[in-house]
């Protein structure tokens, strides 16, 4: 259907654009984008985003069926229909739903009540459309005319609107309040109807062939043409004779009543003007004048007033001076009664008023001298046409009659004249209405469309004056009621002209399909033949030219169907060869051939170049059709085969056993296949030199058993009986068990070659079957193993032995230490377990490097070996650990004999790598059952008494005790009180001062930990920091130490005005922090304190186990303004070549030195060697733990320069410090 492709697309682009074009007006304020067609009501944004969506969808439904498409065009129907159903929620419940964008339509708002939003007519075509895109009609015919149906609304409501708007009937575009339909919202359905319906068809399941779409689309567009001239014909014929012939009706209408009402007007008139002129009344009235408080007089004028009853009057009244009533009878109206003057003369007026009907009022002067003045009212109905002014039918559509006046130079007033009691008079008209009063007041007459007042419809109205009476009538007919006939007859003409379509379109289609199916059946049939093909086909005429070609011979030429039609084989663009790839001239092809020589060829292979440049083999057959005789309507079918994968396929083959020959022939591994009864039948190259057997030893002459171990067969034999429960004898039967059951036995045996050697393999039996799956022997396929037992063997070593040492590991100790106690536990023995700990090794390995420090363990390993017996088993657990398993123990002397020649053995020098290095073990021993009767109890019990080696001075042993399981389990509670204690605010900073010598002035204090325990009191710092220490705690610990007491000495130097530095230790685990220098530059930042008032103490242990790292992290430190300090220093073993490389301020001599000041000569010249060094290299010293004045002095003369200890001050909280600029004068607690 490609013929309706185009025009439905380019529809569906005009919409599109149109959309796009009414959103971008709105937008940038451009009135003319939004009305489309100019002078007209402007589309809505919401109408131009709707028209903008389906158009987008038609367009990408007419490109094509692709997914993608498909989702993208549903949606956007999704989203019209999200729109479509909102706005309806708006329009019936009265509510803004917050999609009318009236800030966009502000500046030129289109409904004042809700600007921008749609009309219900406009809603529900939209709905429609978007339901029709929606429905799933490819699957299901009859969704397919639902949707055809649904989209036919849009083409019913567009056609109604723009006939309403040529008609000038606003009932056809307004269908609800406030709702109207603009004209190009109106054309723009009918377009979108058009475009709608052959997209529906095309994706539909209406069709069949596309012959039958081209004839149902041409022919329902042709009555579709043929219905919209019909009814365009028809509503120009309306329009042009129908509506001023409707016109000039309800003009003569208004005229024949203006004439009635003033001939009625001119008799009441008269009889009103004859009743005032009797004398009876006359006098009456002039006696009540005269007296009008006499009762006689007053009734002769009541019975002269009722006498004009008579006359046609509905009412009279008389009234004296002053408005007093004098006499009243009949219905005489109320003075507020509305009333329309109509004419005055000397002493007469007249007015028209609506009591029931219209009443003529007249009121007359009267008066006599001496008698005062006097007024008569008299009310008569006008009867005369009463009837016919009252409202009425008019062509069944309702009529109403206005009386309307010129109340003055600005305003008119009409009177509505109805059925009611009464109708008041109206100056709010409507400007059209109130200008058509003022031009039949002033003589004009005409009709003409109009309101009577804002927010009612437009009528249809007839004007004109009301001769001699200055008033003008007005007829108003109810151009909804009279055009609701005609409105109602138009939309079941249109549906009439919709159904007479699609029955039309059906019988059309009803008739001719069955000629077209014939027809497209025969051809289809036809081509279902040729195309299914697999062997391409051509039909070529007497010159070789080719007729017509199957898709087969297209795709295997590779050629388009316009690139063969037409071409001869005589084209010298072929390129062909023969199978020996000689060329092949045209005029000798199988098909010139045919037509020369009348002959078919059958299995002619031939060489094609196809135009990728590859060569395809074809196998040809022709066969000649003649042509009544006649040479030129000969034509000759040529047939061929792709035969380039079998040649190929063929050429593989050849190629494939000469490969499957040289594998088998060169294969590392032996291949035999025997018959059915084990004879073996042939071998492998493989096997020959696997087993040095010739082949012709081996073919026909033995089975496998010649080459097995005769007790491996003999064992298996046994298995096998064991599990079938039957006899199997050590024969051929043995390795042919399995696959005699079609399941392929692999095991591992022991070849014997012909020399006797043995070697192990990896054998796989498989059955050998027929086509009737009969066995017809058995294959053989052996693989050589020995390497990979040898690596098995290997990986076994080496996953239960230490690889550097080659010591069992871990793995292995426990094996056999689990062996020994079932031993031990059996024979009632002994079990002893040692762990041995290199002390000082890490220093080995950070000084000189892990390749000194490996071979220092081998040889200490060797070692611990030799000090053994050949029974127990020494382990590597990592590291510079060990473990000796000791059995069948007799006595501790033994164990301690053993320990005790370990120790010697490893304490003496080792020469490595030109190093002379010392180290010594510390042992720890726990003994099965008495220490424990699992291995990892005593492991865990070893481990402890190892510990407590270490804290014994190291290089010696320990053997376990209960005494350690408690210390260890008090170790325990305390670090973990220690841990509680920090989180509940027990642990709290001490400072004690730091005084200068030179000035005796306090330069800084060192933070000292202090622990108040609520369970243990005040517990010492050499009982909880070196549990920290051993635990993660200190870390924690030390971080809260850091951050507390930069924090207290910043707020006191704040408060004293003051730069007095504080001190604070380190620990080893602290510094290894990663983070230490981003924490320490974190916490003066955040404190506030200037970091030179900032002092790290750490010990001579760091300076030595880190030199490389070390060394980067202090002078980061320093270059941070932090002061370093290295505690107790001169009790370490600190090289003086280490002091010289870090970046140091100051050394502090350590209170073992300062206590025997200045008696111990030996101390006093460690002090003064600390001093000379300290001052030799530009820093400071601290001497700390000075307690008497003789210590003090001695340390002043000799130069130091800072000193701390009890006689200067005791370590306080910070809250008791006072620092009064000169001395420490907190107070002095007694001497412990």
């Amino acid at each position: 259907m490609k013929f309706m492709a185009w025009p439905a697309r380019w529809l569906s682009l005009v919409i599109l654009v149109a959309g796009a074009a009414v959103m971008a007006g709105w937008a940038t304020h451009t009135a003319w984008l939004t009305t489309i067609i100019p002078g007209r009501v402007p589309m809505v944004f919401n109408t131009g985003l709707c028209f903008f969506l389906l158009g987008l969808a038609l367009i990408l439904l007419s490109l094509g069926s692709a997914n993608a498409r498909r989702s993208v065009a549903r949606l956007c129907a999704l989203m019209v229909l999200g729109l479509s159903v909102i706005n309806l929620l708006q329009v019936f419940g009265d509510m803004s739903l917050g999609i009318n964008l009236p800030t966009l339509h502000a500046w030129n708002p289109i409904n004042s009540v809700r600007p921008g939003q749609m009309s219900l007519a406009a809603t529900l075509c939209f709905l429609f459309a978007a339901l029709a895109l929606l429905l799933p009609v490819g699957r299901h015919p009859g969704l397919a005319v639902v949707a055809m149906s649904f989209g036919a609304v849009p083409f019913g409501i567009g056609l109604t609107v723009i006939l309403g708007y040529m008609m000038h009937l606003e009932s056809l575009y307004t269908w609800y309040p406030l709702n109207q339909m603009a004209l190009p919202t109106g054309v723009g359905m009918l377009i979108l109807s058009v475009a709608l319906w052959p997209v529906l068809l095309h994706i539909s399941a209406l069709h069949v062939y596309s012959e039958d779409r081209q004839i149902i689309a041409v022919g329902t567009t042709a009555l579709l043409v043929v219905a919209l001239v019909a009814v365009f014909s028809g509503v120009w014929l309306l329009r042009t004779q129908g509506v001023p012939a409707l016109q000039a009706n309800l003009q003569l209408a208004r005229e024949a009543r203006a004439d009635l009402l003033m001939l009625d007007l001119e008799s009441a008139t008269a009889r009103a003007i004859d009743a005032a002129e009797q004398a009876p009344l006359a006098s009456a009235m002039i006696s009540a004048l005269r007296a009008p408080d006499s009762g006689d007089a007053r009734q002769s004028l009541q019975a002269a007033a009722s006498a004009l009853l008579a006359r046609g009057m509905r009412g009279v009244q008389v009234n004296g001076a002053g408005g007093i009533v004098l006499a009243k009878v009949g219905a005489v109206i109320e003075p507020s009664i509305g009333a329309l003057p109509i004419g005055a003369t000397a002493g007469v007026n007249h007015a028209l008023v609506w009591r029931g009907g219209l009443v003529l009022r007249t009121r007359v002067k009267l008066g006599h001298e001496g008698a005062g003045q006097g007024e008569l009212l008299m009310d008569q109905p006008l009867n005369l046409m009463q009837s016919r002014l009252q409202s009425g039918t008019y062509l069944n559509a309702t009529v109403t009659t206005l009386l309307c006046d010129r109340t003055n130079a600005a305003k008119v007033s009409c009177m509505r004249i109805g059925s009611g009691d009464t109708a008041p008079i109206s100056d709010r008209l409507g400007d059209h209405f109130a200008a058509l009063a003022n031009s039949a007041i002033a003589g004009s007459s005409g009709v003409a469309r109009a309101q009577a007042s804002e927010g009612v419809p437009t009528d249809v109205v007839a004007y004109g004056p009301v001769e001699s009476t200055g008033l003008a009538l007005l007829v108003q007919l109810d151009a909804t009621s009279i055009y609701a006939p005609i409105r109602r007859g138009m939309l079941w003409g249109m549906s009439i002209v919709l159904i007479v379509v699609v029955v039309s379109a059906t019988w059309l289609r009803a008739r001719i399909r069955a000629l077209v199916t014939r027809l497209v059946t025969t051809e289809s049939r036809y081509k279902a033949v040729v195309e299914s093909l697999h062997d391409g086909l051509l039909l070529q005429d007497a010159d070789t030219k080719i007729l017509a070609s199957n898709s087969a011979a297209r795709r295997i030429l590779g050629l388009e169907e316009s690139e063969l039609r037409g071409r001869s084989s005589l084209d010298s663009a072929w390129k062909t060869v023969h199978e020996d790839g000689s060329d092949w001239p045209g005029v000798d092809h199988p098909a010139p051939r045919t037509l020369r020589t009348g002959q078919q060829e059958m299995g002619v292979i031939m060489g094609v170049q196809r135009p990728q440049g590859e060569l395809l083999w074809v196998s040809i057959n022709t066969v000649l059709i003649s042509g009544d005789g006649l040479d030129d309507a000969r034509t000759v079918i040529t047939s061929f085969s792709d035969i380039t994968a079998r040649r190929s396929a063929e050429q593989q083959l050849a190629r494939s056993n000469q490969l499957r020959q040289a594998i088998l022939d060169a294969a590392p591994f032996s291949i035999i296949a025997t018959n059915e009864r084990g004879l073996i039948k042939a071998v492998n190259p493989g096997t020959e030199r696997m087993l040095w057997y010739k082949a012709d030893e081996l073919i026909d002459k033995v089975t496998p058993l010649v080459i097995h171990d005769p007790l491996e067969v003999a064992a298996r034999a046994e298995e096998l009986s064991s599990m079938l429960g039957k006899r199997v004898e050590a024969g051929f039967e043995v390795f042919m068990h399995k696959s005699r059951f079609g399941v392929t036995d692999e095991r591992e045996w022991t070849y014997v070659r012909k020399d006797g050697s043995r070697f192990p393999v990896n054998l796989t039996t498989t059955a050998l079957r027929d086509e009737r799956q009969q066995i017809t022997g058995f294959l053989c396929i052996a693989y050589d193993i020995t390497e990979r037992k040898h690596q098995e063997e290997y990986a076994r070593h080496v996953a239960h032995h230490d690889f550097l040492t080659g010591l069992p590991n871990r793995m292995l100790l426990n094996d056999r230490l689990y062996i020994a106690i079932e031993r031990a536990r059996r024979d009632g023995c002994k079990v002893a377990a040692m762990m041995i700990d290199l002390d000082h090794f890490k220093r080995v390995n950070d000084s000189l490097g892990h390749h000194i420090g490996d071979e220092l363990l081998k040889i200490v390993a060797g070692r611990i070996l030799a000090c053994v017996r050949r029974s127990d088993t020494v382990a590597r657990m990592g590291g510079d650990e060990f473990a000796v398993l000791l059995s069948d123990i007799k006595n501790d002397q033994d164990i301690e004999l053993i320990a005790e020649k370990i120790i010697y053995s490893v304490s003496q020098p080792v020469q490595v790598g030109g190093h002379e290095l010392h180290v010594s073990p510390s042992i720890g021993v726990s003994q099965y059952p008495v220490d424990g009767e699992d291995l990892h109890a005593l492991l865990v019990d070893a481990d402890t008494a190892m510990y407590e080696a270490k804290l014994a001075g190291r290089k010696t042993y320990r053997l376990f005790s209960r005494e350690m399981e408690l210390a260890a389990r008090a170790k325990l509670e305390l670090e973990s009180e220690l841990q509680l204690a920090l989180t509940q605010g027990e642990i709290q900073l001490h400072y004690q001062p730091q005084v200068s010598l030179k000035n005796d002035q306090v330069q800084g204090m060192e933070a000292l930990l202090r622990w108040y325990s609520p369970k243990r009191g005040l517990v010492s710092p050499n009982d909880f920091i070196l549990i920290a220490e051993q635990s993660s705690l200190i870390v924690e610990i030390g971080d809260w130490v850091l951050l507390n007491a930069c924090r207290d000495m910043a707020a006191l130097n704040q408060r004293t005005g003051q730069r007095l530095r504080v001190a604070v230790n380190l620990s080893p685990r602290q510094f290894l922090q990663n983070d230490l220098v981003e924490q320490v530059q974190r916490v003066v930042e955040e404190t506030g304190l200037m970091p030179g008032c900032l002092e790290l103490e750490i010990t001579e242990g760091v300076l030595m186990d880190h030199s490389a790292e070390t060394i980067g992290r202090l002078q980061k430190l320093r270059e941070l303004g932090v002061l370093i300090a290295v505690d107790d220093f001169g009790v370490g073993f600190s090289s003086l070549s280490y002091i010289t490389q870090f970046p140091i301020s100051t050394l502090k001599i350590d209170r073992v030195f300062v206590n025997r000041l200045p008696d111990s000569s030996s101390d006093a010249a460690v002090a003064l060697a600390i001093i000379a060094l300290a001052h030799s290299l530009d820093m400071t010293v601290v001497a700390e733990g000075v307690e008497t004045i003789e210590q003090l002095d001695y340390l002043r003369l000799h130069g130091c320069d800072f000193v701390q200890g009890y006689f200067l001050g005791r370590p306080q909280p910070m809250d008791a410090v006072r620092v009064d600029g000169i001395r420490w004068s907190g107070s002095l607690p007694p001497a412990p």
